[in-house]
């Protein structure tokens, strides 16, 4: 649990702090390139920077018809497979299909303009080639409050999604597809969290001293700045995804324990050098146990053979070393586990029937497409999830 924490904290560092710039009051101008930035980053975020549709664009949206930055960086990121991939790849080349990824706007390519949430610690401006906000705040707590506000302005239901995975509540939250309680089954054997242990993460962050408070300060902003957005769309239907129209449900408030069950997720994907420490205890229990090396120490010595924490013959695309885990120390035996692994069983999700969720879906393209027959455009009364 601890380990997890630390990679909980990890995470809402990279998530809260990336873009934290501090602000001059001149922001209007674009500041491109201003603040030392060198130049030469590029970026892709395929299909677009605008990753949600409205009700009335999701109606556009059937007729062939795109918001401008929806998918406007989908063609760029596919195309370099078929035509200039390597080696045929030149530094010229790059920006085609890659973004500036330059700090700030330059002064021709700014669209909007605007204060999130009506503060006046902030300024977004949005550039016209792609539509990527580019956050001036004049304090933290406004950068960070820009960062949730933005953040759900272009992606919403993908983050209240991302928060009801972390929780292993996705068929709860989307309706009971036998996808949906895989994934529930396969997040709650990776991260069984209670909402208990959620809370105790945060604690234990603000709890390392000035830094963790500064996080978790940093996580409160940002969670304020994605409830401000939400409390926006629930009264204006060009804001509100046209997914909660489908579910018939309103996005509920956002609080910093939904940051931790994102980063658990997240964690879960990414963390491919640790993870499993189950099952490779009770695979080198076995090995031990079946005495056909010898002995214990040979058994150990097998598995981490087996385990390729360093493996020198692994392929690298980089002409150095990065070893790691080498020498850790002598082995703190309250940190060994004491398991019967001939006692455990894989965790099986329960299968949520219809009657407890609400507006339950199996497949959002039904709901849509009797959206669309509606001659109202203005989203039916909507259900707290």
């Amino acid at each position: 649990m601890r380990r997890r924490a630390i990679l909980s904290l990890t995470a809402v560092i990279g998530l809260l702090v990336t873009g934290a710039i501090p602000a001059s009051g001149q922001a209007q101008s674009g500041h491109y390139r201003d603040f030392g930035d060198p130049g030469g980053f590029l970026n892709i975020v395929p299909p677009g920077q605008e990753g949600t549709l409205s009700g009335p664009e999701t109606l556009q949206a059937e007729a062939g018809e795109f918001p401008p930055h929806f998918k406007d960086q989908l063609n760029m990121y596919q195309d370099i497979v078929y035509s200039d991939a390597t080696p045929g790849m030149t530094e010229a080349k790059l920006l085609k299909y890659f973004k500036d990824a330059s700090f700030g706007v330059k002064p021709d390519d700014i669209d909007r303009v605007y204060a999130p949430g009506g503060r006046t610690d902030v300024t977004v401006i949005r550039d016209k080639s792609f539509g990527v906000p580019h956050i001036f705040g004049a304090t933290r707590e406004g950068t960070m409050f820009a960062q949730g506000y933005t953040g759900a302005e272009d992606r919403l239901f993908m983050m209240d999604v991302f928060r009801h995975v972390g929780r292993a509540e996705l068929a709860a939250f989307l309706g009971p597809a036998p996808g949906n309680v895989a994934f529930d089954r396969d997040q709650m054997a990776a991260a069984p969290y209670t909402e208990a242990d959620l809370t105790n993460q945060v604690k234990a962050i603000e709890a390392r001293g000035p830094v963790g408070r500064e996080v978790v300060a940093d996580g409160t902003a940002y969670v304020a700045g994605v409830n401000a957005f939400i409390s926006e769309a629930l009264t204006d239907p060009s804001k509100l995804p046209a997914e909660y129209i489908a579910l018939q449900v309103a996005p509920s408030q956002f609080i910093p324990e939904d940051i931790i069950a994102a980063a658990s997720l997240v964690g879960g994907i990414f963390g491919k050098g640790g993870g499993r420490e189950v099952q490779n205890y009770c695979a080198l229990q076995k090995l031990a146990a079946q005495g056909a090396l010898g002995s214990a120490a040979e058994a150990r010595r097998v598995f981490d053979d087996f385990k390729f924490a360093d493996d020198p013959e692994a392929p690298a695309t980089a002409g150095g070393a990065f070893p790691y885990e080498l020498d850790l120390g002598p082995v703190n035996p309250a940190a060994v586990p004491d398991l019967d692994c001939s006692a455990l069983q894989a965790i099986a999700a329960p299968q949520p029937g219809p009657e407890q969720v609400v507006g339950a879906v199996v497949d959002l393209v039904s709901p849509l497409r009797r959206f669309r027959s509606r001659e109202a455009r203005m989203p039916a009364p909507l259900v707290p999830a």
